[in-house]
């Protein structure tokens, strides 16, 4: 899951005391929240946990106001069938354009890891959702980074934040 930055956000002095909840309603018990402005990955033991998570994660960004952009390389008509099983219906928050989902083929994920051109992503992030995006949702965020070795693996983590930097 992550929190990135926007242009739309406010000039602060210090970051790391500003926090935003997680949507997830046990991690909003026990932690202070997400910092804003942020990359964070969160790492679920299940695939169930991950869903349950992100769904969480998007509904609390919705209920803020905030715009949010799902990034699956599942079908989003899949991702939506998911999320309400999980008791979380997300159509009118997509036709209204307050959430964006964005599919892709892993095929993609295999040319990313290869270039490692995050910016383009974020890029088209940006334009979809009328450069208002605030929230972002990976759904299986480690098909996008370079697992072969640990620093192939912290060279991609260090450019999808400095990409995210920039949105």
């Amino acid at each position: 899951m992550a929190l990135v930055p926007t242009k739309h956000d406010p000039p602060l002095t210090d970051l790391s005391t500003v926090r935003t909840q997680w949507g997830v309603p046990l991690f909003d018990k026990h932690y202070p929240g997400l910092p804003t402005r942020s990359f964070n990955l969160l790492e679920t033991v299940d695939r169930f946990s991950g869903l349950l998570g992100i769904a969480c994660f998007i509904n609390t960004g919705l209920e803020q106001g905030e715009s949010v952009t799902l990034i699956t390389f599942d079908t989003p008509e899949n991702v939506i069938q998911t999320f309400k099983k999980l008791g979380f219906d997300f159509t009118e928050m997509i036709t209204c354009e307050r959430l964006f989902i964005l599919s892709y083929k892993t095929t993609f994920t295999r040319s990313l890891n290869i270039s490692t051109d995050y910016q383009a992503l974020f890029s088209e992030i940006e334009n979809l959702s009328n450069y208002k995006a605030t929230r972002l949702a990976f759904l299986n965020a480690d098909l996008l980074f370079n697992l072969e070795t640990y620093n192939l693996t912290i060279i991609s983590v260090s450019k999808i934040h400095h990409a995210a930097k920039k949105i």
